[in-house]
């Protein structure tokens, strides 16, 4: 239950009287501060000390976000999902939580991580052109402000957003590094290896795709989300803009298996369990993902 907007209305005092209502509060500013600081530190206090000066103006660029975010991008009902909470900024630095002290050296790449986990937590959940233009313009102040970056000079890359990923620089497979995407070509090369090797499975249809900007930037987007605690997401989509073929890419490159219902004519409720029953036999009997 939430404020009234976006579809939600006003909930009458005698239906509210027939329930226990249970209110938390939002933390103060200070408190909020306290809190994702003492989260960032722990990450960050033993990297370098260019890196751990930047626990708090990273703590404080957050908070200021998502405040800014809460306060220009209200849900509606074109727009029911445009609900923040402080879930969101834990999201941010939770991606942050995957790099490691031997990759990081300075102030630049933290703040291009930071800024990569922001689009990744906030962006991509705007669907329209003017929300995404407006965010990067949030985005760029809290920059400017706190860091006294810009987000096209220092945090883009030949123009582009930048782009993290945890399986480019690790050939032998021994340990994930989660590292900025400096060579485009050399991530598209590591896709479509991939890709073939997944087409030579035995047992599985065949995806005859193609790999383009877009569909690359997608895949890693997913993979970022699977390999994440309690990762999810929902694609969005019309039929044969390819969420299916990237979500089984994303998930074989992650170890992961892939599993879809098949709806039928005669599907019901007792079909619906009984796939539920053989999944959490899988993932927590076979101790499979």
């Amino acid at each position: 239950m939430g404020k009234p907007g976006g579809g939600r209305s006003e909930i009458s005092s005698r239906l509210l009287s027939q329930f226990h209502v249970i209110n938390y509060t939002i933390p103060s500013e200070v408190n909020m501060k306290r809190i994702f600081q003492t989260i960032v530190e722990m990450k960050l206090g033993t990297f370098y000390e260019e890196i751990r000066t930047q626990c708090e103006p990273l703590a404080l660029a957050t908070i200021a976000l998502y405040n800014q975010l809460s306060d220009n991008f209200k849900p509606t009902p074109a727009k029911s999902h445009y609900v923040f909470n402080m879930r969101d900024i834990s999201k941010v630095f939770q991606g942050m939580y995957q790099i490691e002290k031997d990759s990081y050296e300075s102030k630049e790449q933290i703040i291009r991580l930071w800024c990569h986990e922001a689009l990744r937590v906030f962006y991509d959940r705007l669907i329209d052109s003017s929300d995404q233009t407006l965010f990067k313009t949030l985005l760029d102040e809290q920059l400017g402000l706190h860091f006294q970056m810009s987000y096209m000079t220092d945090c883009t890359h030949n123009e582009k957003d930048t782009v993290f990923v945890d399986f480019l620089f690790d050939p032998e497979g021994e340990r994930k590094v989660y590292e900025e995407v400096t060579d485009f070509g050399q991530l598209s090369e590591k896709l479509n290896g991939a890709l073939d090797l997944y087409n030579q499975l035995p047992k599985i249809t065949k995806m005859n795709i193609v790999l383009f900007v877009d569909a690359i930037i997608h895949v890693t987007k997913i993979i970022r989300i699977l390999n994440l605690k309690r990762g999810h997401a929902m694609l969005v989509g019309v039929g044969g803009s390819g969420r299916h073929s990237l979500s089984r890419l994303s998930a074989y490159m992650s170890t992961m298996m892939c599993d879809q219902l098949e709806i039928r004519k005669d599907f019901g409720l007792k079909d619906f369990r009984t796939k539920l029953r053989e999944m959490y036999e899988r993932v927590g009997f076979r101790d499979k993902e």
